[in-house]
């Protein structure tokens, strides 16, 4: 929220914001609340798994060492998330304005 003070042009302003930001956050419905919840499980239940693989193997780069077929799977894995579950919606940075 630091920066809020930063870009706001006066201090109402950056008082307006940091009230919309705790009081008027816009919190999603239960529904995507659920939704939300089932996709931030299963990206921790993948870490998970690549902790457990590494703690087996004994070894914390054993994917980058692991067969070229379980790269390719870990590889596409993460491609299809991250297109999956990626960023559309093209917002500009906020550093971009400076």
């Amino acid at each position: 929220m630091g920066w809020l003070i930063f870009r706001a042009g006066s201090l109402n302003q950056a008082w307006q914001m940091i009230k919309k930001v705790i009081f008027d956050s816009g919190l999603p419905s239960i529904f995507q609340a659920k939704n939300l919840l089932i996709y931030l499980i299963s990206l921790v239940f993948i870490l998970i798994l690549v902790q457990l693989y590494e703690l087996i193997k004994k070894d914390k780069m054993a994917v980058y060492r692991s067969s070229m077929i379980l790269k390719i799977a870990f590889y596409l894995t993460l491609i299809t998330l991250l297109t999956i579950y990626g960023v559309t919606d093209g917002k500009e940075f906020i550093y971009f304005q400076f």
